[in-house]
Parts: C-alpha cells; structure tokens; sequence
C-alpha cells in the first residue's frame, strides 16, 4: 500500500490543503470521528516521514490529522490530477474510507455506498472498480436545499461483489474492519 496515495484519496473526502501566504504556512488536514484511526494514520505517515499531531475539535466528536509540511502540500499537490485520472487501489481505498460506508439491511443483504458532490471522485472509483471487474453507476441522489449542491452516490450491491471489492482495497478505516 502506498500510504501518500491512501492519504491523497482520504484527504479528497474528509481534508483539505491550505496555504496562509500571510504567514507562510503549508496546512494538510484530514478530519474523523475516531482519534484512534487517525493515530494509526499518523503512525504509517510517520513512516513515510511526515511528522503530524492530532487535536479534537471544539464543541465537536472529531478530530483532526494535521502537517504544517511543505513538501507534504505539494507532493499531494502533484499527485491530485494523475490519481484522479489513473486511480490507484490505494488512493481509491482512501477514497472509500473517507466517503464510503458499509450498510447493511435488516433482511441481511449488504451493500458499500460512497457519496460525495464531486462527481469527478466517483468517477474514479468507478473507474477503479471497472478495472477490476465490478460495473458501478454514478447516480444522484436526495433532494438539494437551495445553496446546496447535488449528491451524488456509487453503490456496490450483493455480499459477493462487497466481498471482493474490500479484499481488493487496503482499507484502513475500522468502519470496514467488521466482518460481513
């Protein structure tokens, strides 16, 4: 697994990069509800030499991963346009894990769901799993609220197809560590 990959794809979903020209800051940030997942983050970015902390969001049940790093901002930077276009197993893995779910109903079917607004990001998920052989759509779904953007949804449906995609990704996200 290639950790800045993962974290690219992660990042994605649930972060974002930001410069303060001001100050001259390189900020990369990726937010979750469980310290937990973020601290074995931490630790496999440690290994690839980027050195993070992890505070808690006021008044909220999340948390943030977060390097003042330079070379971290722009190695992402760099990254973005090729991954999107050329997914890899990891950067989709990051991918689900940041807007993926696992959901399962009462009559025992199961199914992965990954939503989002950008419709560029499903693309390439979508664009992943075809590669391996799973056939997904792009459809939106709910109503937009005005202001609101429209979101969108990838869902892989059936045990069979759910059990193969998760053992082709490395997920990292606990969310998907429970067995089906």
């Amino acid at each position: 697994m290639n950790i800045i990959e993962y974290f690219t794809g992660y990042l994605l979903g649930d972060g974002y990069l930001y410069y303060y020209r001001k100050e001259g800051k390189y900020l990369v940030r990726i937010a979750d509800k469980s310290r937990e997942f973020l601290e074995h983050i931490r630790c496999r970015m440690l290994e690839a030499g980027f050195k993070g902390h992890i505070y808690r969001v006021k008044g909220k049940n999340a948390y943030v991963l977060e390097y003042s790093n330079k070379r971290l901002y722009f190695t992402i930077k760099s990254l973005l346009s090729r991954l999107i276009s050329s997914p890899t197993a990891s950067f989709v893995a990051g991918l689900i894990d940041a807007e993926g779910s696992l959901e399962r109903s009462n009559r025992g079917s199961v199914r992965v769901v990954i939503s989002n607004t950008n419709v560029a990001l499903l693309e390439s998920i979508a664009k992943y799993l075809l590669s391996v052989g799973v056939e997904v759509s792009i459809r939106p779904y709910g109503r937009t609220k005005k202001g609101e953007k429209q979101r969108y949804r990838v869902i892989v449906y059936g045990r069979g197809k759910v059990n193969y995609v998760l053992s082709l990704l490395p997920l990292l996200h606990t969310k998907f560590s429970r067995s089906l």
